[in-house]
C-alpha cells in the first residue's frame, strides 16, 4: 500500500509539474495579490508608441518565473505576437512606477487563443477612443525566465510592458481586467516624461495579467554550481508546496 500510495503521488507531482509550464488557467496557482483576468467586453490598451503598466502586492517570497497577459489587436488584424516585447518591473512610487527593478531578457514565450466578446480599443496618446472595434483575444504566457526577478512578500510593484513592433496597421493592446486593485493602470509616452492614469469617459481601468511562480525542473542545467547552491533552498520548498498540493488533490478525488 504505501509503495502503491508513492507511485500515485509521483505520478501526481510529474502531472503538476507537466501541467504548469506555458498556459495559466483560473484556478491555477499565482504570486500576485489575485488574477487580474481579462474583461471579455471590455477595452483594449494600445501597446505601442506608449508604455502601460499595473501594480501588483506579491504574496510571498521568491522568484517571478511565469508572466501571463491578454491582448487584443486593433480591428482584429493579428500581427507578430512573439517579437519586440519590453517586459521590465519596477517599484512604487507613491501610487506610480519608481525605479526600474528588473528587466526581462532570455524567456520563451507561448500565444494561445483565449476566447472573444465585443470589445474597444483605446490608445491614450492618440484618442478617440473606438468602439466594437474587435472580437478575439490571447494570453501570452511568459515562461522559462532564466534570469527570474525575485520579489518579497507584500512589497507592490509594478509590472510594465510596451510592444516595440510598429508594423502598421498590425497594432496590438492589452486588455483591461474585470477587476481592480489599488491604483488604476497607467500609462507613458515614455520613460522620462512622468505617468498618467488610463481613464476614458470618466472611467479607470486595470489591466488582465497574472504573475505566478513554477519550480524549474532543471535549474542546474542553467546555472552554475555556485548559483544552483543559492537556488537550492527556494527549489526544496517549492518542490515540496507542488508535492503537498499534488498529494491534496489526490486525497480529496477519493
Amino acid at each position: 500500500m504505501r509503495a502503491l500510495r508513492l507511485m500515485i503521488c509521483s505520478f501526481l507531482v510529474l502531472y503538476c509539474v507537466s501541467s504548469s509550464f506555458g498556459d495559466w488557467d483560473e484556478g491555477d496557482p499565482y504570486k500576485m495579490h489575485y488574477p487580474q483576468l481579462p474583461d471579455p467586453y471590455g477595452w483594449d490598451i494600445c501597446l505601442e508608441d506608449q508604455y502601460l503598466a499595473d501594480d501588483f502586492t506579491c504574496i510571498e517570497d521568491g522568484y517571478i518565473t511565469d508572466i501571463h497577459f491578454w491582448i487584443s489587436w486593433l480591428d482584429d488584424m493579428e500581427g507578430d505576437p512573439y517579437i519586440d516585447w519590453d517586459i521590465s518591473i519596477y517599484n512604487d512610487a507613491g501610487g506610480a512606477p519608481g525605479t526600474l527593478l528588473w528587466q526581462l531578457q532570455q524567456y520563451t514565450i507561448q500565444v494561445r487563443y483565449y476566447g472573444q466578446g465585443l470589445q474597444g480599443w483605446y490608445c491614450p496618446s492618440y484618442p478617440p477612443a473606438i468602439y466594437n472595434n474587435h472580437q478575439f483575444f490571447y494570453q501570452v504566457n511568459i515562461t522559462g525566465i532564466l534570469e527570474p526577478f525575485v520579489q518579497e512578500a507584500g512589497t507592490t510593484y509594478w509590472l510594465v510592458i510596451r510592444n516595440n513592433n510598429v508594423t502598421d496597421p498590425y497594432v496590438v493592446g492589452w486588455k483591461s481586467s474585470t477587476t481592480a486593485y489599488q491604483n488604476p493602470a497607467v500609462w507613458a509616452r515614455d520613460l522620462v516624461s512622468g505617468w498618467t492614469p488610463i481613464v476614458y469617459s470618466l472611467e479607470v481601468y486595470d489591466l488582465a495579467f497574472v504573475i505566478e511562480y513554477v519550480m524549474q525542473i532543471d535549474p542546474f542545467l542553467f546555472f552554475s554550481p555556485e548559483e544552483s547552491l543559492k537556488r537550492l533552498p527556494s527549489i526544496i520548498d517549492s518542490f515540496k508546496n507542488l508535492l503537498c498540493r499534488c498529494i491534496t488533490e489526490f486525497s480529496v478525488e477519493g
